[in-house]
Protein backbone atom coordinates (compact mmCIF):
# COMPACT_ATOMS: atom_id res chain seq x y z
CA UNK A 1 0.00 0.00 0.00
CA UNK A 2 1.04 3.37 -0.98
CA UNK A 3 1.78 6.03 1.61
CA UNK A 4 1.34 9.96 1.18
CA UNK A 5 3.24 12.47 3.52
CA UNK A 6 2.41 16.44 3.08
CA UNK A 7 5.10 18.73 4.39
CA UNK A 8 4.73 22.11 4.04
CA UNK A 9 7.22 24.39 2.32
CA UNK A 10 7.96 27.67 4.53
CA UNK A 11 11.09 29.16 2.77
CA UNK A 12 11.96 30.44 -0.27
CA UNK A 13 15.65 28.59 -0.79
CA UNK A 14 14.05 25.55 0.59
CA UNK A 15 11.49 25.61 -2.52
CA UNK A 16 13.99 26.36 -4.74
CA UNK A 17 15.99 23.24 -3.51
CA UNK A 18 13.48 21.64 -3.89
CA UNK A 19 12.47 22.34 -7.38
CA UNK A 20 15.71 21.28 -8.57
CA UNK A 21 15.54 18.26 -6.37
CA UNK A 22 12.70 17.18 -7.97
CA UNK A 23 13.31 17.73 -11.89
CA UNK A 24 16.65 16.46 -11.32
CA UNK A 25 17.33 14.04 -14.96
CA UNK A 26 18.85 11.66 -12.93
CA UNK A 27 16.16 11.11 -11.35
CA UNK A 28 13.09 11.31 -13.64
CA UNK A 29 14.34 9.29 -16.26
CA UNK A 30 15.76 12.43 -18.74
CA UNK A 31 12.82 14.13 -17.33
CA UNK A 32 9.96 11.80 -19.07
CA UNK A 33 7.71 11.97 -15.89
CA UNK A 34 7.71 15.67 -15.42
CA UNK A 35 4.92 17.91 -15.66
CA UNK A 36 3.60 21.55 -14.36
CA UNK A 37 0.36 23.40 -14.47
CA UNK A 38 0.10 26.85 -14.20
CA UNK A 39 4.01 27.56 -14.79
CA UNK A 40 7.04 26.36 -16.79
CA UNK A 41 9.14 23.14 -15.52
CA UNK A 42 12.45 25.08 -16.81
CA UNK A 43 11.30 28.56 -15.11
CA UNK A 44 9.55 27.21 -11.86
CA UNK A 45 11.40 29.55 -9.42
CA UNK A 46 10.86 32.78 -11.69
CA UNK A 47 7.12 31.54 -12.10
CA UNK A 48 6.42 31.20 -8.40
CA UNK A 49 8.89 34.02 -7.30
CA UNK A 50 6.73 36.45 -10.08
CA UNK A 51 3.11 35.32 -8.12
CA UNK A 52 4.49 35.64 -4.75
CA UNK A 53 5.51 39.34 -5.45
CA UNK A 54 2.40 40.20 -7.23
CA UNK A 55 0.20 38.46 -4.57
CA UNK A 56 2.50 40.36 -1.92
CA UNK A 57 2.76 37.16 0.05
CA UNK A 58 6.61 36.81 1.07
CA UNK A 59 6.38 35.22 4.29
CA UNK A 60 4.53 31.78 5.75
CA UNK A 61 3.72 28.68 3.86
CA UNK A 62 5.21 28.85 0.13
CA UNK A 63 3.93 25.40 -0.73
CA UNK A 64 3.02 22.14 -0.23
CA UNK A 65 5.42 19.12 -0.77
CA UNK A 66 3.52 15.76 -1.49
CA UNK A 67 5.48 12.79 -1.11
CA UNK A 68 3.40 9.48 -2.21
CA UNK A 69 5.63 6.29 -2.34
CA UNK A 70 4.58 2.65 -3.62
CA UNK A 71 6.01 -0.80 -2.56
CA UNK A 72 7.79 -1.71 -5.34
CA UNK A 73 5.87 -3.57 -7.89
CA UNK A 74 2.50 -1.94 -7.53
CA UNK A 75 2.65 0.80 -9.87
CA UNK A 76 4.67 1.79 -12.96
CA UNK A 77 5.29 5.40 -13.84
CA UNK A 78 2.97 6.35 -15.69
CA UNK A 79 0.42 5.52 -13.55
CA UNK A 80 2.34 6.85 -10.39
CA UNK A 81 2.64 10.01 -12.51
CA UNK A 82 -1.35 9.99 -13.51
CA UNK A 83 -2.32 10.06 -9.96
CA UNK A 84 -0.16 12.49 -8.62
CA UNK A 85 -1.31 14.89 -11.28
CA UNK A 86 -4.72 14.41 -10.50
CA UNK A 87 -4.33 14.80 -6.69
CA UNK A 88 -2.43 18.10 -7.20
CA UNK A 89 -5.66 19.47 -9.22
CA UNK A 90 -7.96 18.60 -6.75
CA UNK A 91 -6.18 19.68 -3.72
CA UNK A 92 -5.83 22.66 -4.64
CA UNK A 93 -7.62 24.23 -8.44
CA UNK A 94 -6.05 26.30 -10.34
CA UNK A 95 -3.02 26.82 -8.57
CA UNK A 96 0.72 26.49 -10.03
CA UNK A 97 2.37 22.66 -9.54
CA UNK A 98 4.93 20.68 -10.43
CA UNK A 99 4.81 16.93 -10.21
CA UNK A 100 7.56 14.37 -10.57
CA UNK A 101 7.84 10.39 -10.59
CA UNK A 102 11.41 9.35 -9.72
CA UNK A 103 12.38 6.13 -10.89
CA UNK A 104 15.88 5.65 -9.72
CA UNK A 105 14.97 3.60 -6.69
CA UNK A 106 13.32 0.10 -6.47
CA UNK A 107 10.06 1.90 -5.27
CA UNK A 108 8.67 4.39 -7.66
CA UNK A 109 8.04 7.67 -5.66
CA UNK A 110 6.33 10.89 -6.68
CA UNK A 111 7.11 14.50 -5.42
CA UNK A 112 4.50 17.21 -6.06
CA UNK A 113 5.25 20.95 -4.96
CA UNK A 114 2.29 22.41 -5.01
CA UNK A 115 2.31 26.37 -4.69
CA UNK A 116 0.29 28.68 -2.52
CA UNK A 117 -0.09 31.49 -4.88
CA UNK A 118 -3.58 33.09 -5.97
CA UNK A 119 -5.04 31.08 -8.70
CA UNK A 120 -6.53 34.19 -10.25
CA UNK A 121 -2.72 35.69 -11.02
CA UNK A 122 -1.44 32.93 -13.23
CA UNK A 123 -2.23 34.49 -16.37
CA UNK A 124 0.11 37.55 -15.41
CA UNK A 125 3.11 35.18 -15.78
CA UNK A 126 2.29 33.63 -19.15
Amino acid sequence: MAYLKVLPVVTNTHLNNLIKYITRVDKTDGRVFVSAAGCRVETAIKDFKKIREISGKQRGLVAHQLVRSFPAGEVDPEQAQQMAEELAARMLPGHQYIVCTHVDRDHIHTLSLIHISEPTRQAEIS
